[in-house]
């Protein structure tokens, strides 16, 4: 705070660009979210001087998502406004699951709940822009943040209960913005620990068109049912020769939103995290064998 406060300090590309580095970090993990919430005061204070920072005005419409600043060596272009407004709206998106978590501890059975529908109307508002939209996904795919969607579209097997579930406003919202983060997280994180979940729950229920459409989306997690001991990517390239097969176009847009799920899933099981660090400069050799696995 008293670098970024400091003209004399801010002024300086290399000390910016320090300053810039660390928050993005923070930004894209759910331990420095939680960071940045905790330190409410801090994090509102920054955000002050990085929004009046007057070397460009852009409109938050206008404002990339962080994925791109953070692909290749484009956070260079990042200026401090557009930081400011990418701190608001993941603390934003942060925020509002844990009102509805809170919400749910308390109320589980009020599933539309005023303050619990004004949450979930304002995360769906959110994805009305590239930013807003990226940051909402982003948060609800850190974690276990996914959770507190959970409840809105999952059948209590009482039937009183499941009649009103189909009824409630809230199902419509959590099931858009469920759809949403399985189409838009351009990881496979959130397919490996709600796929299979989310895949029941999609299958049973024929009364929400997002859910329904959701089963494309998992498709592979079905050949992913068992896994032999050489690991899912042999069977995860089979399935994609097999989709790769018929080139029409009619079949490949039909497949396509499985193909996705089927790639993200092979860059995951095949490709070390960015923020992976070598101990002592020893490789982990699961991640060579998972590249001549692909071969």
């Amino acid at each position: 705070l008293v670098i970024i406060s400091c003209p004399f300090l801010s002024v300086y590309p290399s000390v910016f660009g320090s300053v810039r580095s660390l928050l993005a970090g923070l930004l894209e993990s759910q331990s420095g979210l939680l960071y940045l919430a905790s330190e409410s005061k801090i994090a509102n204070e920054i955000i002050r001087i990085l929004l009046q920072a007057t070397e460009s005005d852009v409109h938050h419409s206008r404002v990339p998502p962080l994925s791109e600043f953070l692909r290749g060596n484009n956070l260079e272009n990042c200026t401090a406004q557009s930081l400011g407004l990418l701190m608001i709206y993941h603390l934003q998106a942060l925020q509002a699951v844990d009102i509805i978590l809170d919400a749910l501890k308390t109320r589980a059975d009020d599933l539309d709940a005023a303050e619990v529908l004004s949450t979930l109307h304002t995360l769906y508002s959110m994805t009305f822009t590239p930013l807003g939209k990226e940051a909402v996904v982003s948060v609800l795919s850190l974690s276990r943040n996914l959770d507190c969607l959970l409840p809105f579209v999952e059948q209590k097997g009482v039937p009183e209960l499941d009649e009103k579930l189909k009824k409630s406003v809230s199902s419509r919202y959590a099931a858009v913005l469920i759809m949403q983060a399985i189409q838009a997280s351009e990881t496979g994180e959130v397919l490996e620990k709600y796929g299979s979940q989310l895949l029941a729950i999609s299958s049973s229920d024929h009364n929400n068109p997002s859910l329904t459409d959701l089963v494309e989306w998992l498709a592979p997690l079905k050949v992913l049912s068992s896994v032999p001991e050489t690991g899912p990517i042999p069977i995860l390239i089979k399935q994609l020769k097999t989709l790769v097969a018929d080139t029409s176009p009619t079949k490949i847009i039909n497949e396509l939103p499985g193909l996705i799920s089927l790639m993200r899933f092979l860059k995951l099981y095949s490709c070390p995290p960015d923020t992976l660090v070598a101990k002592d400069g020893k490789k982990d050799l699961r991640w060579s064998v998972a590249v001549i696995s692909l071969f």
